[in-house]
């Protein structure tokens, strides 16, 4: 009975990891975007572009454990409420 408890919570585990990796993947790209766009606009007024490697950007490419668990705990209640939505209407 304990392996039936244990193997749904790693696959939900594995899926919320999932989740996070792709969301992360995809606020990096948007980051590329917006900053791709911001020296596309200096170059139009003939400066220089950004150098964001003086900024520390793509230094922290991990995400703690509380923030990764409050992601997780914030994707479950999102999901729960979408699925709540869907069985009301």
């Amino acid at each position: 009975m304990s392996e039936l408890s244990t193997t749904p919570a790693t696959g939900w585990q594995s899926t919320l990891d999932n989740l996070l990796r792709a969301g992360q993947a995809y606020l990096t790209l948007e980051q590329q975007r917006e900053l791709q766009r911001i020296n596309i606009e200096r170059a139009s007024q003939g400066l220089a572009p950004l150098d964001v490697s003086q900024y520390g950007m793509g230094v922290n490419v991990g995400v703690s454990n509380e923030t990764s668990k409050l992601v997780k705990t914030a994707l479950i209640f999102g999901l729960v409420g979408i699925v709540l939505n869907k069985l009301l209407k």
